[in-house]
């Protein structure tokens, strides 16, 4: 396997130097390549950066909490296209590879605004953070990830890096498999079918409706399939996204749903890196006004079967919220 790590000098040069050691002890030096450090003098860069990035595996994008600064026209240095940052982070975007945010110092992943338009994709990739406090245990759990030697915790689904990334897991007989990377707004598919050792512990209709800057939109939970696992469970939703009000071409995507409670245990939280859903599938994925669009959504619980009510916090993209509270049969 092959590592590229980028990173801004003035802004996390000490932990992307700490990184480095950490992950040539674990792949060698010869699979590393620590982004502008790694390039001879009187290399040519932009050759140099195509040949690492051609035989890279992942890419590291280390981002600390000046990541974002601001050059004398005011402006993020990201959005000047000669910066050596934009442009090894706009190629990596370009190419079939997971590209893997890291966030050290406390730092937040930017959001798409702030971004220039080739770099918006980054925005949506999975970040890994790692703390100075537990920085042993952080990194140990990326490069185990990076090798796809463990799932991640609670059960959730485990990266596998390779030429491409895939994420997998098996619900029952069902093998889910999807192109993707971390973070990605396309999980694998949910099956068509429930398979027969899944029990349905909810039908009905429960529904909410949000309204924002986009206009009003109506979700809705008709059922819910549980199926036992090792670590605890697997669930799937039934929902459904009515366009009431809203624009045309409206996407019914993974960023709709935001956070899942069970019996006042939060299961699923979309902010939390190891928190990736097992499956979706919308048909269609884009609703206009006055259409409808059906989706399965899958979660692992860490907890067993759910008893008592279960909470879908659903998101329309201006952030506005909404929940659907369910009882669920015993």
């Amino acid at each position: 396997m092959h590592i590229f790590v980028t990173y801004r000098r003035a802004d996390s040069a000490a932990y992307a130097g700490r990184l480095h050691d950490d992950i040539v002890d674990e792949f060698g030096a010869d699979r590393v390549f620590q982004d502008v450090s790694a390039i001879d003098p009187g290399e040519d860069f932009e050759v140099a950066i195509d040949a690492a990035l051609d035989k890279a595996d992942a890419v590291l994008v280390l981002i600390g909490p000046n990541w974002l600064a601001l050059g004398a026209d005011g402006l993020s240095r990201l959005h000047d296209p000669n910066d050596y940052v934009r442009i090894e982070v706009s190629k990596s975007l370009a190419r079939n590879i997971p590209v893997v945010p890291i966030l050290v110092g406390g730092a937040a992943l930017p959001s798409a605004a702030e971004l220039p338009e080739d770099l918006v994709p980054l925005a949506r990739r999975q970040a890994v953070e790692l703390h100075d406090s537990d920085w042993r245990n952080d990194v140990e759990g990326l490069v185990r990830r990076l090798r796809g030697e463990s799932p991640v915790k609670r059960g959730r689904l485990a990266w596998v890096v390779g030429a491409g990334l895939v994420l997998g897991a098996t619900l029952g007989t069902w093998a889910l498999l999807a192109d993707g990377e971390p973070g990605s707004d396309t999980p694998t598919d949910c099956p068509s079918s429930i398979a027969p050792e899944w029990e349905q512990i909810f039908e009905g209709t429960q529904s909410t409706t949000v309204s924002g800057d986009e206009g009003t939109m109506t979700f809705e939970v008709s059922a819910a399939y549980y199926r036992p696992t090792a670590g605890g469970g697997e669930l799937v939703l039934l929902t459904t996204l009515t366009n009431t009000s809203g624009p045309l071409n409206y996407d019914h995507d993974v960023n709709r749903y935001h956070f899942l409670t069970v019996d006042g245990y939060r299961e699923y939280d979309y902010r939390e890196p190891d928190d990736q859903l097992i499956c979706f599938t919308s048909d269609p994925g884009t609703v206009s006004t006055g259409e409808r669009s059906d989706a399965r959504v899958g979660f692992t619980l860490s907890r067993g079967k759910p008893e008592g009510t279960l909470e879908l916090l659903v998101a329309l993209a201006s952030a506005a919220e909404g929940t659907i509270q369910i009882t669920l049969s015993q």
